[in-house]
């Protein structure tokens, strides 16, 4: 069984990075609610990653008290000609007014309808971080899914709608499921699948019965128990996996900063 490290496919990133940051200089403006702590533990990893390769960052907070006039103004003047990181939710209703105010050129999270637009339409450069990170355990751990029967659990356009993309253009025969699919249904096709993206935010959705020896399961889910898969497989019960952490999310940060790289050229 192989374990799908992104912890140490790291070193290999930051060089290419590294090298990119030559010739491309970025900077970043943070924006979140301070009380949702899930953003700001998040946003921890994205400033150690920050400070690593010494990109500049600045700070901003959503305040309450503030009109949302007045809180969208101070935020597109704090974010002028930088790349924007928006850890939502901000817990208020007008979160789109905020994403209608990034521009392509500063949006490393992939969030604006041109940039989602250009991966619908199949360029994988405009991949999400998250989803970018699934490409590069993918080619870096040799995987060729071309021909393979995916399954990809979840629908979301931040994770699970990007990595069907991203299989589809690799010419893997894919299938998009969701959490709303009977338990009889989705286990039809685990049992069927040579390659399980999850990317539900819920673990537990698959049983460990349904899988085959010869899967390979490539978890993006988090949290304080672990993955969406929800249990860690035993030698022998799969081909290959992305351990919780250690896996995915170890190469999120340093894809923001590549797609943020991107972006600018």
């Amino acid at each position: 069984m192989t374990i799908l490290s992104g912890k140490e496919l790291r070193p290999l990133i930051a060089s290419q990075i590294e090298e990119e940051l030559k010739t491309t200089k970025v900077s970043f403006y943070l924006y979140s609610n301070k009380e949702d702590f899930p953003s700001q533990a998040y946003l921890r990893g994205i400033k150690k990653t920050l400070e690593k390769f010494n990109v500049p960052y600045s700070e901003g907070f959503i305040d309450l008290a503030k009109s949302k006039e007045e809180n969208l103004a101070i935020f597109k003047e704090e974010s002028e000609n930088k790349s924007i990181l928006m850890a939502r939710p901000l817990k208020v209703d007008y979160e789109k007014d905020f994403l209608a105010l990034i521009k392509t050129q500063y949006d490393p999270d992939m969030l604006t309808e041109v940039n989602r637009g250009k991966l619908f339409g199949g360029d994988l450069t405009y991949l999400t971080a998250t989803s970018q990170s699934v490409r590069l355990l993918l080619e870096n751990y040799h995987i060729d899914v071309e021909g393979k029967k995916a399954l990809v659990l979840g629908r979301s356009t931040e994770v699970g709608y990007p990595c069907f993309q991203l299989l589809n253009k690799k010419n893997a025969a894919v299938t998009l499921a969701h959490s709303r699919v009977s338990s009889e249904t989705l286990s039809s096709y685990v049992k069927e699948a040579e390659i399980i993206i999850l990317a539900t935010g819920k673990p537990g959705l698959i049983k460990k019965e349904d899988l085959n020896k010869d899967v390979i399961i490539i978890d993006c889910g988090f949290n304080p128990n672990g993955g969406d898969l929800g249990f860690v497989p035993e030698e022998g019960e799969v081909k290959a996996y992305t351990p919780v952490p250690g896996g995915v999310g170890s190469l999120t940060s340093y894809c923001l900063l590549l797609n943020a790289i991107h972006l600018m050229k």
